[in-house]
């Protein structure tokens, strides 16, 4: 028996440490928030007061799960390449903002909405990688 809770700690220590290995890289996933200084578009964590950037600018709503694989793969996308000047994307946490969701309607993870300064709908697509992003802004 105690051969069982031996073995049963390790692995919970293993699944636990993996676990927040995973959830550290993914939370610093964000490194483009600097990126609005130098006058590029950039990729930050959604506020409230952010959509007002969509006066002069373009701003793209992400609605993200951390263990979505698809949503992973645009995340790094949108790392790996230049954001274009004037394009704002907004990552939302797809699990823990159901009154955005609602509000935008959005079904699945891995759903973009385009937003206007007063947060009024654009344009609202499902999947994709950066160059889709991109192309599908209006």
């Amino acid at each position: 028996m105690s051969k069982r809770v031996l073995y049963f700690s390790i692995l919970l220590i293993i699944i636990t440490g993996c676990i927040n290995q995973w959830k550290d890289n993914t939370d610093n996933n964000l490194i483009k928030e600097e990126t609005r200084d130098m006058g590029l578009g950039s990729y930050e964590l959604y506020e409230l007061e952010k959509i007002t950037l969509a006066k002069d600018n373009k701003v793209v709503l992400f609605f993200n799960a951390s263990w979505c694989p698809s949503c992973q793969m645009l995340e790094k996308d949108i790392n790996d390449n230049e954001i274009p000047k004037n394009i704002y994307i907004l990552k939302i946490d797809y699990d823990t903002n159901q009154e955005l969701r609602i509000k935008y309607g959005v079904p699945t993870q891995h759903t973009l909405v385009q937003v206007d300064q007063y947060g009024e709908i654009i344009t609202k697509w499902i999947g994709g990688g950066f160059k889709d992003l991109i192309n599908n802004i209006k």
